[in-house]
């Protein structure tokens, strides 16, 4: 199954410049980057059906050319994040599941919709910069996005970074972050732009997160168990601070904390068993 691992870091307007400029992405940089327009639509169901089942079904203009994508949300909380991801081209704007070649993706998009017709529920619509890096030995393409989603009426800024790995070891998408984050105020972005955009249209609004049960099963590892356990408490920890960051509520603050203790108990315990 395809799988897309990228980090996607929020990014002030403002700090736009100063990041093309950066000297870690000049040094590491291969080639020019290349400017494009990319205009995206999101569909579903009137009740939502594909977005209740994790499932995110887009059509992409690029140029003359459009591209049907199919999203499927893993939800584990790691960073940086892992989804399955299927791409075909069709046609013209409007969604095609017979292009579908994967037929277990086909029989998920299909189940998940239940016989209902499919329609556009907002778009994006953004300029990416695009240029390919070459980082410790690793492959990653590094991606500007400015613009916009908009639906029923509405609309909110896109302003971020994505770091996509093409090749090579995930965390080195961290690494180069912080590299970044060094010079340039950079923050990661939890949500995809397939959430913001649900989030415009349905009215969402922001909420302190709370800690999520864990999910344990007897015949998991000690390794599983650990990894489990951090990824739910890495989640929780950016969740509270984007909350934090985006709202003047005070239990933004109180759940960061309380996402760092978990996390430090965490740690600790390990270290005392390793120790």
């Amino acid at each position: 199954m395809p799988t897309e691992i990228e980090l996607k870091l929020a990014l002030d307007l403002r700090d736009v410049p100063l990041l093309r400029k950066s000297p870690t992405l000049n040094r590491v940089g291969l080639g020019k980057a290349t400017r494009k327009r990319i205009v995206t639509t999101y569909y579903d169901t009137p009740s939502l059906s594909l977005l209740h089942n994790a499932v995110a079904l887009r059509v992409r203009k690029v140029g003359h050319d459009h591209v049907q994508s199919i999203k499927v949300d893993r939800a584990n909380g790691s960073y940086p994040a892992e989804r399955a991801e299927f791409e075909n081209p069709i046609p013209s704007d409007r969604p095609d599941l017979q292009c579908i070649e994967d037929r277990s993706i086909r029989r998920l998009v299909e189940g998940s919709r239940r016989g209902k017709r499919l329609r556009p529920v907002f778009s994006t619509n953004v300029m990416r910069e695009t240029r390919l890096l070459k980082f410790a030995g690793n492959e990653i393409e590094c991606a500007i996005d400015r613009g916009f989603v908009a639906g029923r009426g509405k609309k909110a800024p896109i302003c971020e970074l994505e770091l996509e790995l093409r090749s090579g070891e995930a965390a080195s998408l961290i690494q180069l972050a912080r590299r970044l984050n060094a010079n340039i105020p950079l923050r990661i972005e939890p949500k995809s732009k397939a959430t913001r955009g649900y989030a415009l249209v349905t009215g969402a609004q922001l909420a302190a997160p709370k800690a999520k049960p864990i999910q344990l099963d007897a015949a998991m590892s000690a390794w599983n168990c650990l990894n489990t356990i951090i990824d739910a408490c890495t989640a929780h920890v950016v969740a509270a601070a984007d909350y934090a960051f985006k709202s003047e509520d005070p239990e933004g603050v109180h759940q960061l904390r309380v996402a760092i203790r978990r996390m430090r108990a965490v740690l600790l315990d390990h270290s005392e068993l390793c120790g």
